[in-house]
């Protein structure tokens, strides 16, 4: 009923999906280490925070307590821009999505939306 074409790109843009929904997964696991990593420097802050004491000067104490917020914010931004890539080509897959959504029900405007997803599910 559909023209090939047009499922074709129904096709490339799941498998696109698809592939990006991978993508997140492995980013999970990035998360789950970013937190592990913050609890280290949460527990090294701490200990800065008890040896306080032992330390020479308040510039020592601002220069190493700047130094695990540094980390913990490069290895954030990290994270965050990997996800915000994934997240930008989700959006353009979106579009895509819509836009041959549109030609499709102008091409075929005697099918409903409900025959449209299930022509195209049935050929993808």
């Amino acid at each position: 009923m559909i023209e090939e074409s047009l499922i074709e790109s129904a096709r490339s843009i799941k498998k696109e999906f698809n592939s990006l929904n991978d993508t997140l997964e492995t980013y999970e696991n990035d998360v789950r280490k970013l937190a592990t990593h913050f609890l280290k420097i949460s527990t090294e802050l701490s200990d800065i925070g008890k040896n306080i004491d032992k330390m020479d000067t308040i510039e020592d104490i601002r220069d190493k307590v700047l130094q695990k917020l540094d980390e913990l914010e490069a290895e954030s931004d990290k994270i965050c821009s990997k996800i915000n890539n994934v997240n930008e080509s989700i959006e353009k897959l979106k579009k895509e999505e819509m836009d041959l959504y549109n030609i499709i029900k102008k091409r075929y405007p005697s099918l409903s939306d409900d025959e449209i997803k299930i022509e195209v599910q049935r050929r993808i």
